[in-house]
């Protein structure tokens, strides 16, 4: 899993909402040259995340939802974080890598409304501790481990894309 190492000033960051490549987020100014850490989890047959990280400081470069298995279109019920901080995490990996990836096989959930889509690693645990920048929420347990991933602010045309993309019929 990923835990949050420190968090970093705001950064510029890009959100990308597409029919075949569901969410793109990508954190920083121009092209990253440096090594970057692959973290990717899912069933890797029918869903996948892939979160790339600097291999040595940890900051956050891209997230991106490849591919989602079942999507729950339900609003995603908003818990409360004791602890709010505006920024960009860094993360700490717990798992060995392997030429640059480390996977972990968890089964992610995704939640769809109209006004937000939210990944989910963990089901049942809530978060203690959130990291904002921009439109997209970092939620964090209590041992500060990555539990949960929400994008808000949908418009009308990103709904609808990510409901198409994910061939979602209502």
């Amino acid at each position: 899993m990923l835990f949050l190492k420190r968090v970093e000033s705001e950064k510029k960051y890009d959100i990308e909402i597409d029919y075949y490549v569901p969410i793109t987020i990508t954190v920083g100014a121009g092209s990253y040259f440096g090594e970057k850490i692959y973290w990717r989890t899912g069933n890797f047959k029918n869903s996948l995340i892939e979160i790339s990280i600097e291999k040595e400081k940890g900051t956050l470069k891209d997230i991106t939802l490849v591919a989602v298995n079942e999507v729950y279109l339900i609003d995603f019920p908003e818990n409360e974080c004791e602890k709010k901080q505006i920024g960009v995490p860094l993360f700490m990996l717990d798992g060995n890598t392997r030429n640059g990836f480390c996977d972990q096989i968890i089964d992610f959930f995704v939640y769809l409304s109209p006004k937000d889509i939210t990944i989910k690693f963990q089901k049942e645990i809530r978060p203690v501790k959130c990291v904002q920048l921009g439109r997209v929420r970092f939620s964090f347990d209590k041992e500060e481990k990555l539990i949960c991933i929400t994008v808000f602010d949908l418009s009308d045309y990103e709904y609808c894309e990510l409901k198409a993309g994910m061939k979602i019929e209502i």
